[in-house]
C-alpha cells in the first residue's frame, strides 16, 4: 500500500485512523520508554510466554532501542501473513476496529504508555498492540482466526444482534487478547493483553485468585468479560494447534446456535467446566444459576 493510498484510507472512518507520524510523534523519552518496556518485558516472557510466541517475537525481531514503525512491521508480516499496520487515534469503535481486521488490517495505537502505567494498561497502547499482537500476527491461524472473528462481528453488527456481537467478542477476548495454553505441564501465555502486561502475566499464570478453565469455545462464548481489570476466569488451551481449528470457525452461526443460551457472569463455575484452577477467592465464585454480568 503507498503512501497516497494508505492517507485516502485514513479518511474513510473519519479520522480515527491516522498516520504514525514516527518523525515527529516520539520524543527521545518516548523511544526510553519503548527500551524499557521492551527489554524488561523480554526477560520476563522468556520464561512464561508459549514457545510458538516467543518464536514469532524472534522472526519479527523488534527494535529494542526504539518505537518500531508501523511501515516496517508492515513490511514484515505482509510477506507472512498478508497483514498491514496502520495508525489508530485512541479507542476506536468496535465498527471501525473489526472492519479493519476483517481486511488484515490492523490498527495500532500511536501513543504509548508511561513508565508509571507499565504493570498494567487498562486500554490499549503502542506497546499493547506492537509486543502483544504483532508477534502472534506472524502465524497464518492466528491471522485466520483475527480475521474470521471479525467478520462474524461485523455480520452481527450489521443485523443489529450485540446479543451475538458480545458473544463472538468473548471469543476473541478470550484467545486473542487473554489466552493461555498449557505447555509441558506449565500455564504459558499467547494472548496480547496478557503478555504486555507484567502484572497480568504473573496474575493468569502463577497467583491462585483466578479460575482457570480448559478452553471450550461454547463455554468461553456465554462468558462476560472484562476489559478494563485483570479476569476472574481464564481459558487455557491443551495445545496452541487448537487455534488452528478455531480459525476455520464460522463465529456468526456458533454464536446463533447459543443465542438462548444464558450469560455467565466472570467467576462462575459451570457444571461442565473442566477445571484447572478452582480460584482461591471464594468471592468469585458465583453460583451457577447466577447468569447476569456483574
Amino acid at each position: 500500500m503507498t503512501i497516497a493510498k494508505q492517507e485516502e484510507h485514513h479518511l474513510d472512518h473519519d479520522g480515527m485512523l491516522i498516520a504514525q507520524d514516527w518523525a515527529t510523534r516520539y520524543s527521545e523519552t518516548s523511544h526510553a520508554t519503548w527500551a524499557s518496556l521492551i527489554n524488561s518485558m523480554q526477560e520476563l516472557s522468556a520464561k512464561t510466554s508459549c514457545s510458538k510466541l516467543l518464536q514469532g517475537q524472534e522472526a519479527i525481531r523488534l527494535d529494542t532501542k526504539h518505537i518500531p514503525k508501523f511501515s516496517d512491521l508492515t513490511a514484515q508480516l505482509s510477506r507472512s501473513t498478508g497483514w498491514e499496520v496502520t495508525g489508530a487515534h485512541g479507542f476506536i469503535p468496535n465498527e471501525i476496529f473489526f472492519t479493519e481486521l476483517a481486511n488484515k488490517r490492523f490498527p495500532m495505537a500511536c501513543e504509548i504508555r508511561s513508565l508509571d502505567g507499565s504493570q498494567f494498561q487498562e486500554y490499549p497502547d503502542l506497546f499493547h498492540d506492537i509486543y502483544g499482537h504483532t508477534a502472534m500476527l506472524m502465524y497464518p491461524e492466528v491471522s485466520k482466526l483475527m480475521q474470521s472473528s471479525a467478520r462474524g462481528i461485523l455480520k452481527a453488527i450489521k443485523m443489529g444482534r450485540q446479543d451475538l456481537v458480545k458473544k463472538i467478542a468473548a471469543a476473541y477476548w478470550f484467545t486473542l487478547e487473554v489466552g493461555l495454553v498449557k505447555e509441558r505441564g506449565n500455564i504459558k501465555v499467547y494472548g496480547a493483553a496478557v503478555a504486555s502486561s507484567p502484572k497480568e502475566i504473573m496474575f493468569a499464570t502463577e497467583d491462585k485468585t483466578p479460575n482457570l478453565i480448559r478452553f471450550d469455545l461454547d463455554r468461553v462464548m456465554r462468558t462476560d468479560y472484562n476489559m478494563l481489570d485483570l479476569q476472574r476466569t481464564y481459558f487455557v488451551l491443551e495445545d496452541i494447534t487448537e487455534l488452528e481449528d478455531l480459525a476455520q470457525q464460522d463465529f456468526f452461526e456458533r454464536a446463533l446456535r447459543l443465542e438462548n443460551m444464558p450469560t455467565l457472569a466472570q467467576g462462575v463455575i459451570d457444571a461442565s467446566d473442566e477445571i484447572i484452577q478452582l480460584g482461591s477467592d471464594r468471592s468469585l465464585v458465583i453460583p451457577t444459576n447466577t447468569v447476569e454480568a456483574i
